[in-house]
């Protein structure tokens, strides 16, 4: 991810455009707020691991257990995302 943020850095500064700025802008911003964003989702997923929360059935008769499970699922999927693309 970070190499890519420089090659689009680089990229911008050759052809210089009025939107330039604000799309540097935007990528930096977006790259702040993913890398904050990381340690909460691994949090939620070490805590969804560590109860074994993943397992077939066992959020089941938990009151919102299956909003529970969506988030945790969500979080999983965001750090497997996440994972792959950088």
């Amino acid at each position: 991810m970070v190499m890519a943020f420089v090659w689009l850095t680089k990229r911008f500064e050759k052809n210089k455009t009025l939107y330039t700025g604000s799309a540097v802008a935007a990528l930096t911003a977006e790259v702040g707020m993913q890398a904050l964003t990381v340690v909460y989702m691994a949090m939620t997923v070490n805590h969804a691991r560590a109860n074994q929360l993943y397992l077939l059935g066992h959020v089941e008769y938990t009151p919102c257990g299956h909003d529970a499970l969506v988030t945790y699922t969500g979080a999983l999927l965001w750090i497997v995302s996440a994972g792959i693309t950088s």
